[in-house]
């Protein structure tokens, strides 16, 4: 019986250094209204009904990290199943969330990002 957990998990604190260095792309797995109510900056809104379709046109070379605001990170973590089942071997889930990167200062925004 095996105790190696569904899917990986990293902390905001484990998260920050690659995305201050642009070196990680963030997925929000939420609806499109909750995403423009409140998301990391720079983060791709892609809800987990999507994922699957949308895995040919995810940057490559670099961590995927997901996130939700669910306890346990059910979506987030189920999002991280589907990109793993697609080939993307180094996707992890954001332990606690949203709420957990607010807790730990980093910055949200709110609104619809402008697109280059």
């Amino acid at each position: 019986m095996s105790t190696e957990p569904a899917f990986r998990r990293v902390s905001s604190h484990e998260v920050k250094p690659q995305y201050e260095r642009d070196e990680v792309t963030l997925i929000d797995v939420r609806e499109a209204d909750q995403f423009t109510a409140s998301h990391i900056p720079g983060a791709l809104q892609i809800h987990l009904a999507r994922i699957e379709g949308e895995i040919p046109y995810l940057p490559k070379g670099r961590p995927i990290v997901t996130y939700c605001t669910c306890p346990a990170e059910e979506s987030s973590g189920q999002a991280v199943q589907i990109l793993r089942n697609g080939g993307i071997t180094d996707a992890a889930a954001l332990q606690g969330g949203l709420a957990a990167w607010r807790k730990a200062g980093y910055a949200v925004e709110s609104g619809i990002p402008l697109q280059p």
